[in-house]
């Protein structure tokens, strides 16, 4: 096919016999003429918006690998878009004002690139990550009757710190009383919510009760080694550094305070992973009597993905 291009404008009758000709000859060897005008006004000013980014200095590699992790599984536009908007906005002061960072205001552009949002997977969690959460349930009747908060909105304002986090170990913890308990620790991606404690350096360990003596944790620790989740989740935790703020007269030294731990707001609001269709939370107990997901756990299961979920974490700072 043989293209010419010429607005209508400015076609005068000279280059209106060229054209004939030229459409004519190409019939006669068999091949498609066409002669178009200009494009759409609006549609050429985005065009030439867009080839702007064609630049070599545009093309950011980690920006790229977010944006396509993000849409690799059907995504809301705006919920994607806006879990790797901060990070792309981080990315740019980088790449365009990098001398100006290193010299005249490195603690504002160091405060900005903190504040980057995580590229948080829509992927579902596979079987052995679920099974991996299973292990941290706490099942029974006693449990269905431990307060819930009643809202997301009420669940952040319980937790220290609301994250995106991966699982990195899982090992037998301390053992309070009779009850045994086993710790993960988690390697953060980003902190939607709240603040981790400083003097603990980024290392995130949560405890959950596990088994009541004689029995042992230590198959239940091999085999959550065995299936460490791949995927990501939504912590939401509480530093047990601090005893609770009622407790009994004379009770004496909380047992259940450690400084270096974190236990998780709720067991039906402290893990949530993305479901097949929607989120889940995946340390929710087993109601006994097939009771449906209430209060938080029903507003974060409403969620259609977990990208969804940290934005709303993040819009609630």
């Amino acid at each position: 096919m043989v293209v010419d291009c010429r607005p209508v404008e400015r076609r005068p009758r000279a280059d209106v016999v060229k054209f004939d000709a030229t459409a004519r000859v190409c019939a006669l060897v068999g091949w498609d003429y066409r002669l178009i005008g200009a494009a759409d006004a609006i549609l050429t000013a985005n065009l030439r918006w867009l080839a702007g980014y064609r630049h070599p200095r545009h093309h950011v590699p980690e920006v790229v690998a977010g944006l396509r992790l993000m849409f690799a599984t059907a995504t809301p536009l705006m919920a994607g878009a806006e879990a790797v908007a901060l990070a792309v906005v981080a990315t740019s002061l980088s790449a365009c004002g990098q001398n100006a960072a290193n010299t005249a205001a490195p603690t504002k552009v160091a405060a900005v690139s903190a504040q980057a949002s995580a590229v948080v997977s829509n992927a579902p969690a596979s079987a052995r990550d679920l099974r991996f959460y299973s292990h941290l349930r706490a099942d029974g009747p006693a449990v269905e009757l431990v307060r819930q908060p009643a809202s997301l909105a009420a669940a952040y304002e319980e937790a220290t710190a609301t994250i995106v986090a991966q699982v990195t170990d899982v090992r037998t913890g301390r053992t309070i009383l009779d009850l045994q308990h086993i710790v993960v620790e988690l390697r953060t991606t980003e902190v939607l919510q709240g603040a981790l404690r400083p003097e603990l350096s980024g290392k995130v360990l949560v405890e959950f009760p596990a088994a009541f003596l004689p029995d042992s944790t230590a198959p239940m620790v091999k085999q959550m080694l065995a299936d460490i989740p791949k995927g990501q989740a939504v912590w939401l935790l509480r530093w047990e550094g601090e005893p609770p703020a009622v407790r009994k007269p004379g009770s004496g030294k909380d047992p259940t305070v450690d400084p270096t731990k974190h236990r998780t707001v709720h067991p039906n609001v402290g893990v949530f992973v993305q479901g097949p269709k929607r989120v889940i939370s995946a340390t929710a107990q087993l109601s006994e009597h097939g009771t449906p997901a209430t209060d938080a756990q029903a507003e974060a299961e409403k969620l259609a993905s977990l990208a969804e979920l940290a934005a709303h974490a993040r819009k609630s700072r």
